[in-house]
């Protein structure tokens, strides 16, 4: 509707990288276009190859998760892949930090135009942190229109500490460690209860180890959520 083209490759996922160069390369070639924007991480360097081969100088690619589950290799290949971006964008110096180490971007820069952070305008730095943005005033409306005692009621939570976690349940963001955490602050405040808003390929896994922490009765899951609604547990 915003007149947008959208051409859908249909690839095979078990096609090999070389391939896959080639036929992105090709798709490039044949768009033409001023400016490619790659999300990271995997296959992040192999778009990237494909569009330097293709002669597109505007290479654009954002980091959004920490180097902590990833080794060696995968630091190496997203620091050539940096190397061959007119701007590679981090999320937060953490993130900037944890990928580049003592070659990570001091801090977040002020940008006066769209240009410069896609590398159209005056030469600002290869790797940028640009922070992921937060509409606060939609947080605040949907906020403001929860019932905060209803939604308690509703997730049994009335008269007792709340210890909460929003997140995709996947092994960076930590809730095994939460779960081992909160059996550890239930032996002091014994009425807590840990409310995990969120779904994702560890959640099996995370309901086993809460049982075996004798969490059973305690942790409240929510599965995944929209965004305004995931916005009234906050």
């Amino acid at each position: 509707r915003a007149g947008a083209e959208v051409r859908l490759l249909k690839l095979n996922r078990r096609l090999s990288s070389i391939a896959l160069v080639l036929t992105l390369r090709t798709v490039f070639s044949d768009l033409k276009p001023d400016m490619v924007h790659i999300q990271y991480l995997a296959p992040g360097l192999l778009p990237i190859i494909a569009a330097r081969l293709a002669g597109i100088r505007r290479v654009v690619a954002a980091v959004h998760q920490p180097a902590t589950p990833y080794g060696a290799i995968p630091k190496l290949f997203l620091r050539i892949a940096a190397r061959l971006c007119a701007r590679f964008v981090c999320v937060s110096l953490a993130v900037a930090r944890s990928w580049f180490g003592a070659g990570a971007p001091s801090g977040p820069r002020i940008f006066h135009t769209p240009g410069e952070i896609c590398g159209l305008g005056p030469a600002v730095g290869r790797r940028l942190i640009i922070h992921n943005a937060v509409d606060i005033d939609a947080i605040d409306r949907v906020l403001a229109s929860t019932d905060r005692d209803q939604l308690r009621r509703e997730l049994g939570l009335m008269g007792r500490p709340v210890v909460g976690t929003v997140a995709r349940l996947s092994p960076e963001k930590g809730v095994d460690t939460l779960l081992t955490a909160f059996a550890s602050a239930r032996k002091t405040v014994p009425d807590t209860v840990l409310l995990i808003v969120g779904d994702g390929r560890e959640r099996t896994a995370l309901t086993r180890s809460a049982g075996d922490l004798g969490l059973d009765t305690c942790v409240v899951w929510t599965g995944s959520q929209p965004w305004f609604h995931m916005c009234r547990y906050s």
